[in-house]
């Protein structure tokens, strides 16, 4: 049967008819916010998820930061333990660490001198 003039216009109508029932239903907004509200509770439940994880990661990269930084403040101080002083040795920038070498034994006799 060829499809006429006639019968393509009232195929028209009969579907845009229908789709203005259908848009008008409840059912066809119902099934949408259902649609709707699954995928955004799929995507917020996707994103909390993320956000665990992350908050996760910080609290054990925070804690890791906290354990070396006290790991270097312990072994800064145990450097510190094996420092020497030497108390009347004249600390100008231009003298010559040679002759300090070589006489440091002088100035440990040297009346008055601590080492």
């Amino acid at each position: 049967m060829p499809v006429t003039r006639e019968l393509a216009t009232e195929m028209k109508v009969l579907f845009k008819d229908f789709i203005d029932e259908f848009l008008k239903s409840e059912e066809f907004f119902n099934r949408l916010t259902d649609v709707f509200t699954k995928k955004f509770d799929e995507k917020v439940d996707h994103m909390f998820a993320l956000y665990v994880q992350k908050y996760k990661k910080y609290n054990s990269l925070e804690s890791e930061l906290k354990i070396l930084s006290n790991k270097s403040d312990e072994l800064e101080q145990h450097t510190r333990r094996n420092n020497l002083r030497i108390i009347g040795i004249l600390t100008l920038s231009n003298l010559n660490l040679k002759f300090y070498r070589t006489n440091l034994m002088n100035w440990n006799n040297t009346p008055g001198a601590i080492i």
